[in-house]
This record gives C-alpha cells, sequence and structure tokens, in this order.
C-alpha cells in the first residue's frame, strides 16, 4: 500500500469489472465481460469456501491496506475505497480470465465473428512471450544449480511486475508478483527457485447455441430448449465530461456469457475459471517448499490456470511442467 496503492486499487476495480470508472471507455468491453463471466461473485463463492488458514492470509492482508488507507485519508487519491478480503481472489480469477479469454476470443475469430457491437472493442488478442532456463550442477561451472526467469510482460497495465519479499514462521520469499497479490508468483527462497512463462494449452472454448425463431429469450442446449439466464448490467464511465452511467443486457447459458448473437445463433465464451480456491494456497504452499517433492506437490491443485513452472533447489534438482487446466470438453454440445 505504501508503495503502490492506485495500483493495487486499480487492478481491484479492474477485477471487479469496473475499471472504465477509472480509465474510461477503452475498458468498457472488458468490464462487460469480467462482469458477464461472474469474476466478482466468483471471488465471493471462493473467499466462503476457503480454509482457514488461507482466509486468515486474505483477512491480514486487507487489513493491513486498509489501514493505510485509514490512516492517510486526505493524502490518498478520493477515489480509493477499502479492499476486502475477496479482492485478492477475485483479481487472481481476472489474471486467469485474461488469458484464457484470448483463446476464446481467437475461436470466435476464425469463425468470422465480431463480439457484441454494442460494446466498443477492447485489444484482447496481445501477443505474449518469455523464457527461462534452468541448469543442473553437473553443467554449471560452479557446480551450484542456476535458474534464468525472463518473463517478457509490459511496464504498464495490470501486468506490470512488483519486487517483494515475504518473511513469516514458515517462508522466506523473494521474487514478484502483480500489483495486489499477497504471494510471490516466482522468484526464490533460501532453497528453491521457481519461473513461469507462458504455454499453449486450449483453455477456452466457443460454443454455439440455436436461438429459438419464435422466442429469443430461449435457446437450444443438450436436452432441449432453455431459457437464457438475463440481467442488465449498469457501468459507470469516465469521460471527459464526468462520470456516466452506460448499460447492457448480459445473457447466460450453461455453459458460459453469451458475447454476441448472430443470424439466429448465440455464441458464448467457455473458460476454465470457477470458484475454485487452490491458487491461494498453491502459491503459498509453492513458497513454503524446501525441496522438489515438495513443490511438485504444491502444484497438483491446477490452481494456475496455465503455463510452464521450472524449478531449481541447492539440492541439485531440476524440473518443468508445462502446466494447464485444461477443460474436459463435453462432446454433446
Amino acid at each position: 500500500a505504501e508503495d503502490q496503492l492506485e495500483n493495487l486499487s486499480l487492478n481491484y476495480l479492474r477485477a471487479k469489472g469496473r475499471a472504465a470508472e477509472r480509465e474510461g471507455l477503452g475498458q468498457l468491453q472488458l468490464d462487460v465481460l469480467v462482469q458477464s463471466m461472474q469474476v466478482p461473485q466468483r471471488a465471493k463463492e471462493a473467499y466462503e469456501a476457503l480454509d482457514a488458514k488461507t482466509k486468515s492470509q486474505s483477512d491480514g492482508f486487507a487489513a493491513g491496506v486498509n489501514h493505510y488507507i485509514d490512516q492517510n485519508q486526505g493524502q490518498i487519491a478520493d477515489w480509493i475505497e477499502p479492499i476486502e478480503p475477496q479482492d485478492m481472489l477475485g483479481f487472481a480469477m481476472y489474471i486467469d480470465t485474461m488469458f484464457a479469454m484470448g483463446h476464446s476470443r481467437r475461436d470466435l475469430e476464425g469463425a468470422g465473428v465480431k463480439l457484441s457491437a454494442h460494446v466498443p472493442q477492447a485489444n484482447l488478442g496481445e501477443q505474449f512471450g518469455s523464457n527461462h532456463f534452468a541448469v543442473s550442477p553437473k553443467r554449471s561451472a560452479s557446480g551450484a544449480c542456476l535458474l534464468s526467469m525472463d518473463p517478457h510482460l509490459r511496464l504498464s497495465g495490470f501486468f506490470r511486475w512488483y519486487e517483494m519479499h515475504v518473511v513469516g514462521p514458515e517462508i522466506n520469499a523473494m521474487g514478484a508478483c502483480f500489483f495486489g497479490s499477497p504471494y510471490v508468483s516466482m522468484g526464490r527462497t533460501e532453497e528453491t527457485a521457481w519461473c513461469m512463462t507462458v504455454n499453449g494449452p486450449d483453455l477456452g472454448d466457443v460454443f454455439t447455441f440455436e436461438v429459438k425463431p419464435d422466442d429469443p429469450t430461449q435457446y437450444k442446449g443438450v436436452d432441449g430448449w432453455k431459457k437464457f439466464d438475463t440481467s442488465l448490467n449498469t457501468f459507470k464511465v469516465k469521460t471527459e465530461n464526468g462520470v456516466v452511467e452506460r448499460s447492457f443486457p448480459a445473457m447466460r447459458t450453461e455453459v458460459g456469457p453469451v458475447v454476441t448473437v448472430k443470424d439466429g445463433v448465440a455464441y458464448v465464451f467457455a473458460l476454465p475459471i470457477s470458484s475454485d480456491t487452490s491458487r491461494a494456497s498453491q502459491l503459498y504452499n509453492m513458497m513454503k517448499a524446501k525441496t522438489m517433492d515438495q513443490f511438485r506437490e504444491a502444484t497438483k491443485p491446477l490452481g494456475l490456470v496455465m503455463f510452464n513452472i521450472l524449478y531449481a533447489d541447492k539440492h541439485g534438482d531440476i524440473f518443468w511442467i508445462s502446466n494447464g487446466r485444461v477443460p474436459k470438453r463435453d462432446q454433446r454440445i
């Protein structure tokens, strides 16, 4: 909070589908998609399902940030509001959604279909690249393990890295995270080091559903005609003339939100994003691990939706995993 309160607060607004309040019309499409993916609701569900230890960590992190906000009223930006413990979980889901949604967008564009015309277009097709390597003691001049991490990410936006050092009864970890994460995403301890780079699992899909010709409130699902879940979402948007409100209808199916309707067909984004609670505890356990076996065990919950994970430690062990929460496709759809 002392270093990056505005960036932390902005990331949490993004994860709530409220970025346009601060960043203007260019973020409205992402806000619409984030809310249609129900990221804020899922964050609340995930927080309620946390184990006692992880919930305590989330509560403590939020309490620390809010203490700083309370003690510095009048010196911080007037738009900054107190955070809630579930905000960290929502931001983690937002990160996963941003990476996985690019796969759905690619499939949609491959079908020659664009997102709804009433929503301003945003650049969701950003290209990412990164590299890392590990050297075993058998191949290094020093006789020690070497690990090089080089994630190629922007110097602006939510992809910016923050250097952090976390010390506690079980951990002493130094590395980097995105603004708003309580945990080291990639870094090192006295025993271990690890890094992540982008990989290519096919996470997101686009499903098509026939809209009932005589009743556009229904679609043809696996088991016959079903009603769309509908709502009207209102967004605040920063403009040159102040903040204005804009509302958009939202429809959902059994597999995800409708992103556009064309020629009687509803196009739906399906992503492997749920109210899963394992991401926070997985990152903590990765920081806590002292051996390769402990680190591998920490990765098993698939709390991270994707990414290569590379590891090295002082014992001379190295390994690599192409990690991904690849969905099991329902072949009936």
